[in-house]
């Protein structure tokens, strides 16, 4: 008798516990305005994500107080409370040579991320 007991309340507390399991969906006249959009408004959304997407990976500006070269190619620049490294090409080095930038210069700067090692600066300019 102990053991059937015993099986029924375990049995009703699974049906319980499985029950807070199922999820609260719309109903089909709920979702109904969320499929009349048309496919050209969906592909339009979708291009302007990628593209949204594309521009924050590509390039962006940056606020940092310049701290030197880490290297011949490479300088380091505090950008928040995060020191980090960004490489140079040869333009990027004769600007900061012709605006006289030095360590604890604020400065603006665009970058590139490149998927792997360094983001590249591709402007820079001082910061009054």
């Amino acid at each position: 008798m102990k053991s059937i007991g015993l099986g029924i309340l375990v049995l009703l507390i699974v049906s319980i516990l499985l029950s807070g399991c199922g999820s609260i969906g719309l109903t089909d006249r709920e979702t109904a305005p969320q499929q009349a959009q048309t496919t050209e408004q969906q592909t339009q959304a979708q291009e302007g994500k990628v593209q949204d997407n594309k521009d924050q990976h590509d390039s962006s500006a940056l606020t940092g107080v310049f701290i030197g070269y880490a290297d011949t190619n490479s300088v380091e620049i505090i950008v928040g409370k995060d020191a980090r490294m960004f490489s140079l090409n040869d333009q990027i080095k004769s600007d900061i040579e012709k605006l006289d930038i030095n360590a604890n210069d604020k400065v603006r700067f665009e970058i590139k991320e490149m998927g792997q090692g360094n983001p590249v600066i591709t402007s820079i300019r001082k910061v009054d």
